[in-house]
């Protein structure tokens, strides 16, 4: 029996109840059975069926009333009694399923957690080979998670941080702005870096993390609160020819769990959107901002928008084309290989690799983590626009220095990151 049934079936018995009380109220019932008896076509067959019987009982004398209620008693007693049990065995079958999920968003976690360790290992692995392989050819190897396949030669890595690179972008969006700000002409929120944490299916923002790109001033590190429950925080925004499989369903938990914690309710600091169109405004942010984002297209700015349009903020961000998209330029400057494919550009992989002696190596998926990375690969790609011997390299570590002017893989601060068991 399903729940509409039984919820019928409950709001039938209730309704015959509350009729057969009425037999202690001669008026409600001469009233009831004469307005059944009048207007027939009002009534289902069950409510002039008993109608009838009503009045065929109107003349029950007082022993005859109570008599029958103490068997409307029983019957109601049976089942409410019945109910219970039903109610009791819906919420054992709810435990059971909550457990279920339970046990399979953690054992997915778990999955999920091991392949990332695999991930993390194979990137190591391949700069490994490519320290060991510095003077041969390097050797092709295959990367699961993009299907394609990586030569990873840092030899030509830094050929390619020696040259000049070219793009006009540079002068006319990043360049001037980071004059005008050094020389007091315009606020330090003119150019910002931006990363969000967030579920795509559902787009729903979970971490905004914003710097200045001239001063690396923090603007902006917070959790975004939310109304909605869990479960609606991650529904997709829109409908789906198939459903969402419990391998997605427990991602989704496991990218939530890794801003908010186990329980979000335990969170504190959060801000709701009005506070973050406030914190904004107080920011400097405006519609002229240039932000930049490690992305292929403006997710980062779109979902931002969208969440302060939510409430109506619709004056506080720019459009689109004020969002410099760093990825598509690094690769027009990342050596190729000869199956074209190229140098992996993956922010937690080209900074750990760059920037090897760096507080942020390793320090990826959080908003603000990543806005200071991107921060640092912001003035690198400046720099590297400039001719070699006019680059200013003070803003960086000794070892990214190293490979700009050498061209040579910093061995020590690599095998650092990469752990024992790297050869020379």
């Amino acid at each position: 029996m399903s729940e509409g049934q039984r919820e019928e079936k409950r709001e039938k018995a209730a309704t015959y109840a509350r009729n057969r009380r009425a037999l202690l109220k001669p008026s409600k019932l001469q009233e009831h059975v004469k307005h059944a008896l009048a207007h027939p076509e009002l009534f289902s067959k069950y409510s002039k069926k008993h109608a009838q019987q009503l009045a065929r009982r109107a003349d029950w004398t007082e022993g005859q009333k109570e008599e029958n209620l103490d068997r409307l008693r029983e019957v109601r007693r049976k089942w409410v009694a019945g109910w219970d049990d039903t109610r009791g065995e819906e919420e054992r079958r709810k435990r059971r399923e909550q457990n279920h999920k339970r046990r399979a968003g953690w054992d997915e976690q778990r999955r999920e957690e091991e392949r990332e360790r695999e991930r993390n290992e194979r990137h190591r692995r391949h700069i490994k080979e490519g320290l060991q392989n510095t003077v041969c050819s390097p050797s092709t190897h295959r990367d699961v998670r993009h299907k394609t396949k990586i030569d990873l030669n840092l030899n030509s890595l830094g050929e390619a941080l020696r040259r000049q690179w070219n793009g006009d972008m540079v002068s006319d969006q990043i360049t001037s702005p980071l004059e005008k700000i050094a020389n007091g002409e315009a606020p330090e929120s003119v150019l910002v870096t931006l990363d969000i944490e967030f579920w795509l299916p559902s787009r729903k923002v979970f971490e905004v993390g914003m710097t200045t790109a001239h001063s690396g001033e923090v603007l902006m590190d917070t959790r975004i609160a939310h109304d909605s429950s869990d479960k609606d925080l991650l529904r997709p925004a829109t409908q789906r020819k198939q459903p969402q499989t419990p391998e997605e369903i427990a991602f989704g938990y496991r990218a939530m769990r890794a801003i908010y914690g186990t329980d979000r309710r335990n969170c504190t600091g959060l801000l709701d959107v009005d506070q973050v169109a406030r914190w904004l405004q107080n920011a400097g942010i405006t519609p002229k901002t240039v932000f930049v984002s490690w992305h292929t297209s403006p997710t980062d700015l779109v979902l931002l928008r969208d969440l302060l349009e939510s409430r109506d903020y619709d004056k506080i961000l720019p459009s689109n084309e004020n969002c410099i998209l760093l990825i598509p330029e690094y690769r027009k400057g990342l050596p190729r290989t000869s199956s074209r494919t190229v140098f992996p550009a993956g922010l937690e992989v080209l900074f750990s690799i760059l920037f090897a002696d760096h507080d942020l190596a390793s320090l990826n998926h959080r908003a603000l983590a990543d806005a200071q990375q991107l921060r640092l690969m912001l003035l690198l790609w400046v720099e590297l626009h400039k001719p070699p011997r006019l680059r200013r390299l003070s803003l960086f570590p000794q070892s990214t220095q190293n490979w700009l002017t050498s061209g040579q893989a910093p061995r020590t601060f690599l095998q650092k990151w990469l752990g024992s068991g790297t050869s020379k």
